[in-house]
């Protein structure tokens, strides 16, 4: 249904640097050339371009007008100015000198960070409007010079039509930010159409194509509204929306359904009637524009994108885009482990030494702590470095995984590149021969700069390059790519044949133009864009049902409400259409409940294109394009229950065939395209008896090792070949000790007896391990612990074993086990905490026969834990206040006074805050939530503040006082950590309360864990490789019960 929608902007200044509409012309371009190869005088210009002397003489003028040449009228010769002779060096055109400033009014439009001019604004809302609430949006300070520059040529480009600036816009600035805006609010008045899409339910805005919006804005408004609509359902101004959508698609943007679009009207031209030429004609020009629009904002992302392989080629990424930092590193990691945080801190110690800034987002929760060992080595480096290390305490809620270095590199990854399993990633740098950083690159220090917890210092994340080491560079406007375009004839409208064919054939010869533009976007260095939330999830749900001829889908994870039957079908129909299908992702928990996906399914399998198990990436590949990123395109987040979910989440958008090539190849797919991709290896069927057994050594050197790949043609080769072949035991070995190093202790078992008693790992060395993963065993236990030799290494493994028995499984071999190593104690002892650890293990056994209950006990630590948050939390929100009372003598002015003593009234929001932070009792939690209702949205505190001022009729507060801002820094402080207190406590009170209280053994058994929690790892990895892997996989199964750890 049509709309009309006001949107509010706000009325600034901005200062313009003004050229020649067209530059230098060609004749004087030549001449200024001339000129520097040493022709000086009018007269040997003339003469050499064999031009009249009057004429030579205005292309001079021209050039002196516009500044490229002096001239010493005295001898008449000339000269070049430096601006000339800088911008002949560069091969540039001269139409950089003879600039003016110029000061315009304009609005902005905080939404989509777009400039409009301030004729197209309007004082009030229209009569009937729909209005779009005031949110914080892109601020004027978070908005890229090159941004602001194509923005504000797009529009004055749109607005030549009538009024328009016959001027060229070299460059652009909000100028000084106390004089740039006088704050009035402002609205725009667009005409659009609401959608409720048929299979998500989710809110679609499409602005008219006959706006002066651009499609980049067109894109940013209507994911905004969408993100609106999943974190704030019964918003007035959603429900109002939602009274005027119709069920059906949203409109389709992308460059294949633009350009086929246009391909269609532009073949039916031909057989137009006269009648309705003028309407054909401006639906063709409205179609061009619009792919030409896409193709002009595209091709400014042009970068080099590179998958990166998982394990080795992460960690090396990781730590080289550190190590590489000038000026600042910045990581994003919804959760971290110390292990692989250990590997890079030297790195960051090194950084923060050379003066690098490190920047650290983390947590997916407001409430969100981290590791304790983690948090000490980040506060460690804040003392010794001080305000070069940014990191907050409070986490950031998000689920973006990314490092970026300075503006040149950027790795971007499905899961966090701070655990033990990062996946694959996507490195990001700038194309080549690019003077410019990727723009994709400084979009993600934008968002990082928004998704700082304190907004105050996440001003401090530099993006500009003047901040980072580096000059700005101003391209000049490139000519739109829909320049051009064909005119209708008036002889055409007259029932004119031959002019009509003639337009139609315009029109084809246009529509390949524009066609073949989207393919070359396809080729050479790849289209990179960042997409974040509600763009990110519409980018996977385009690819996901787009009509590709290839498509693959990857995934860790994966629901069935995601794998549903409108997923289903359409994937079948392209199956059966003869389109190529793969899929990757572990099988679904749970009963199926989409027949359409099932038969899917089963068709993939039989295409053997079907792999179950968790992809390193997640991502949908669709013919020539890759959408990847850190959001799950088999996991479908409710926006009703699961909408802090859906927050936080960065992808990247990359067009590019090569690319497309080599993340399947990545993959494990590797004919993409139809032939093989590169590095495939291939073999010759004569290619030697021993040609199996070299393939698995190259493998195994490889420098990305994948050792999933190895495995599987491992078991193929040693399926095929003799037992009686010298390599067959060698590799069959080698199957059970990666078995043993990844803690699949009972597969080891089952792979044991191809060795035939010759490998590292003995039959009875590997039935004591299987406790750890898999029990009881009892007996079984028992006589393999009696057939072990004396070697200390391999009782120590009995001795995990027999422990992991006891509390894993309650089982009583464990206790026998454990009787049999202490009394036969001969040669080197066992390792003293873990022998302590079983004596207490021993003594849990024999009090409550049963397993050691992890998850009541973890639960009730983790409730403590939380208890302990709170009380601090609380209490440093009532010290903050009772400090920030004094501040009233901030103000000299009876307005200040007035809104000071506002806050502090008795229903005022510092005393309401107050009120929860000292409340005690049954009522906290209800105090607690409709202190939450009430609290100011938004990170900028201030129009909250200038209610209250006008609501005294005072005039408005000027905060451009450093003593004021920090008024409201601090005010918006505490109302920051209000809202972390309210969130702490709603967590809290909807925490289960753990169920029956654990006796006294069990916390014994808890606090020895804890306490000796170092010591049992020391001692684990003294046992060497081999031997360590039970210890150190009983230690992460225990793992809840030590606070250290518990906490991640």
């Amino acid at each position: 249904m049509n709309v009309t929608i006001a949107v509010p902007v706000r009325a600034v200044t901005l200062t313009l640097v003004l050229g020649p509409e067209h530059g230098a012309t060609t004749l004087e371009g030549l001449a200024a050339r001339a000129v520097a190869a040493g022709r000086r005088t009018v007269a040997d210009l003339a003469d050499l371009f064999t031009l009249p002397h009057r004429v030579m003489l205005d292309v001079v003028h021209g050039l002196w007008t516009k500044g490229y040449v002096s001239v010493d009228f005295s001898e008449g010769r000339l000269e070049l100015t430096d601006t000339a002779r800088d911008l002949i060096a560069r091969g540039s055109a001269l139409d950089d000198a003879g600039a003016q400033q110029e000061q315009r009014k304009f609005v902005y439009e905080p939404i989509t960070g777009s400039v409009f001019t301030y004729a197209s604004s309007l004082s009030s809302p229209p009569a009937g409007a729909i209005e779009v609430p005031v949110r914080q949006g892109i601020g004027t300070d978070d908005l890229p010079r090159g941004e602001l520059l194509r923005a504000v040529r797009s529009v004055i480009r749109y607005d030549r039509r009538s009024r328009g600036l016959r001027r060229n816009i070299l460059d652009v600035s909000f100028g000084n930010p106390l004089l740039s805006t006088d704050g009035s609010m402002r609205w725009l008045s667009v005409r659009g159409t609401v959608h409720s899409d048929l299979d998500t339910g989710r809110l679609s805005v499409e602005i008219s194509d006959d706006s002066e919006w651009n499609q980049q804005a067109r894109d940013r408004f209507r994911n905004e509204i969408a993100v609106l609509a999943e974190q704030d359902p019964p918003h007035p101004f959603i429900d109002r929306l939602r009274d005027k959508a119709e069920p059906g698609r949203p409109a389709r943007t992308d460059l294949a359904y633009l350009g086929s679009r246009l391909t269609r009207l532009a073949d039916a031209a031909a057989a137009t009637p006269a009648t309705k030429l003028k309407l054909a004609h401006e639906e063709l020009r409205t179609a061009a524009r619009t792919l030409g629009e896409r193709i002009d904002h595209l091709a400014g992302f042009r970068a080099t994108a590179q998958p990166v392989a998982v394990g080795e080629g992460v960690r090396w990424t990781r730590s080289d885009l550190i190590r590489s930092a000038r000026h600042q590193i910045v990581i994003a990691a919804p959760a971290i482990e110390y292990g692989p945080f250990k590997e890079i801190l030297a790195d960051l110690g090194d950084a923060l030494e050379r003066g690098v800034t490190v920047v650290l987002l983390w947590g997916t929760a407001v409430n969100a702590t981290l590791p304790d060992k983690v948090a000490n080595a980040l506060h460690d480096l804040k003392i010794r470095h001080g305000d070069r290390m940014i990191f907050s305490d409070r986490g950031a809620r998000i689920r973006a995984s990314l490092i970026v270095q300075d503006d040149e590199q950027a790795c971007v990854g499905s899961r966090s590149l701070l655990t033990g399993d990062p996946g694959g990633c996507v490195l990001v740098r700038p194309a080549e021969g690019a003077a410019e950083p990727a723009r994709c690159v400084v979009d993600l220090l934008i968002w990082a700069r928004r998704f700082f917890p304190q907004w105050q210092t996440g001003r401090r994340i530099a993006f500009r390059p003047e901040d980072l080491g580096r000059k700005t560079a101003i391209e000049p406007a490139p000519a739109p790519v829909a320049r051009g375009l064909p005119e209708l004839p008036e002889e055409a409208t007259e029932d004119s044949a031959t002019a009509r064919i003639r337009w139609a054939a315009d029109w084809r010869d246009t529509a390949a133009r524009l066609t073949a533009a989207v393919d070359g976007l396809h080729t050479g260095a790849p289209v990179v864009l960042m997409a974040e939330d509600a763009e990110y999830r519409s980018l996977i749900h385009l690819a996901l049902h787009s009509d590709a001829r290839r498509i693959a889908i990857t995934d860790d994870d994966a629901e069935h409400d995601a794998c549903g039957d409108a997923l289903g079908r359409h994937l079948r129909a392209l199956l059966d259409d003869g389109a190529t299908v793969h899929l990757f992702h572990p099988a679904p928990a749970g009963p199926a409940t989409s027949e359409a996906f099932e038969q899917l399914t089963a068709a993939v399998r039989r295409t053997r294109t079907l792999r179950h198990g968790r992809a390193t990436t997640r991502s949908v590949v669709y013919d020539r394009a890759v959408v990847v990123g850190s959001s799950s395109p088999l996991v479908r987040r409710s926006h009703r229950t699961d909408a802090d979910l859906l927050s936080g989440h960065v992808g990247l958008h990359i067009l590019g065939a090569d690319f497309a090539a080599r993340h399947t190849h990545e993959l494990g797919i590797a004919d993409w395209h139809g032939a093989p991709a590169e590095d495939t290896p291939t073999a010759p069927a004569e290619a030697g008896q021993d040609r199996a057994w070299a393939d698995l050594d190259e493998l195994l050197r490889a420098p990305e090792l994948r050792r999933a790949e190895l495995r599987g043609q491992a078991v193929r080769t040693l399926l095929a070949r003799s037992r009686e072949e010298p390599q067959w035991r060698r590799w069959a070995n080698w199957l059970v000790e990666d078995a043993w190093h990844r803690h699949a202790f009972v597969e080891a078992q089952l792979l044991v007896p191809l060795t035939a008693g010759t490998g590292s790992v003995s039959p009875e060395l590997s039935a004591v391990a299987v406790p750890v993963e898999k029990g009881p065993t009892g007996d079984a236990l028992y006589y393999a612990a009696l057939g072990l030799p004396a070697r200390p290494e391999e009782r120590a493994v009995c001795l995990a074993g027999a422990i992991a028995e006891l509390l894993l499984w309650g089982g009583r071999a464990g206790a026998d086990v454990y009787a049999e190593l202490s009394a036969g104690a001969t040669g080197a002892p066992l390792p003293a905490v873990w022998c302590e650890l079983g004596e207490r293990a021993v003594a849990h056994h024999e009090a409550t026969g049963q397993a050691l209950p992890l998850r009541r006990l973890a639960s009730e630590a983790e409730r403590t834990r939380r208890v302990e948050q709170v009380d601090r939390a609380r209490s440093a929100l009532a010290q903050r206040i009772d400090d920030f009372r004094p501040a009233r003598q901030t103000f000299a002015f009876r307005g200040g006074y007035y809104l000071h003593d506002q806050l502090f009234a008795a229903d005022g929001l510092m005393t309401r805050i107050q009120a929860v932070a000292e409340a005690l009792g049954p009522g906290t939690a209800d105090t607690c939530e409709k202190l939450g209702a009430t609290l100011p949205s938004g990170p900028d505190i201030r129009p909250y503040l200038d209610e209250i001022v006008a609501d005294g009729q005072y005039p408005a507060i000027q905060w451009t006082n450093y003593n004021l801002m920090r008024y409201a820094d601090r005010a918006a402080g505490i109302v920051d950590d209000a809202r972390e207190v309210v969130a702490l406590m709603a967590e809290l009170a909807a925490a289960p309360d753990g169920g029956t209280a654990t006796d006294g053994h069990h916390h014994e058994l808890t606090r020895l864990i804890r306490d000796r929690w170092d010591e049992l790892f020391r001692e684990a990895e003294a046992l060497g490789p081999l031997h360590a892997q039970p210890a150190l996989a009983l230690l992460h199964r225990l793992r809840p019960l030590n606070r250290a750890e518990g906490a991640a």
